[in-house]
């Protein structure tokens, strides 16, 4: 990276002998002392080259970096849980495992964890594939995932977290604006 910030060697700042007109001579003379203060023997014209140079050079780092298949993207496996550090020390051992295949946008209650977690699972189409995305939360401390309200709640206030998948049916209200949540 250090010849990114120089852009150039030792030796390419050598004299080349051409001439610029007066104006732009005194403008240049001024970036100079800028630029390149270090090598008073440096002409103008090298000094413009020198940052041009460096102008392409930073182009194509932001080019390389923009394009898709450089950028190093995060996937969320239904193992790689996304708590915070140390959350087994809260929640106790952490069963793995819960999948978003199939499932459509939604927040669903982890029964495999006494319903303490629960995850967002977001499909998507990335290059004509389908994509889901999975993330998952911990309710606070003394509360579990209630999936019929979709809040976590004290479990004397939740829905039965053994019955969790039978409130799925909560996640269809997503989008609509026909119906009102919960609506009886």
């Amino acid at each position: 990276m250090a010849g990114l910030t120089r852009c150039v060697s030792d030796g390419d700042l050598t004299s080349t002998g051409d001439h610029l007109p007066e104006g732009r001579l005194s403008l240049l003379q001024k970036l100079e002392t800028i630029v390149a203060p270090q090598r008073p023997s440096a002409s103008p014209l090298t000094i413009v080259v020198v940052m041009k140079n460096c102008l392409v050079a930073l182009v194509l780092v932001g080019l390389a970096s923009a394009l898709p298949g450089v950028r190093h993207r995060r996937d969320s496996f239904p193992f790689l849980f996304e708590l915070p550090s140390d959350a087994e020390l809260v929640l106790g051992g952490i069963q793995t495992g819960f999948d978003c295949a199939n499932l459509p946008y939604g927040y669903y209650a982890d029964e495999a964890n006494n319903c303490a977690i629960y995850h967002v699972c977001l499909p998507y189409i990335d290059n004509n594939i389908v994509v889901t995305r999975h993330f998952s939360f911990m309710c606070g401390e003394g509360t579990v995932f209630d999936q019929e309200h979709l809040v976590c709640a004290t479990p004397e206030n939740a829905s039965p977290c053994s019955q969790s998948s039978s409130f799925r049916r909560s996640n269809e209200y997503f989008g609509r604006t026909d119906i009102g949540f919960l609506e009886k």
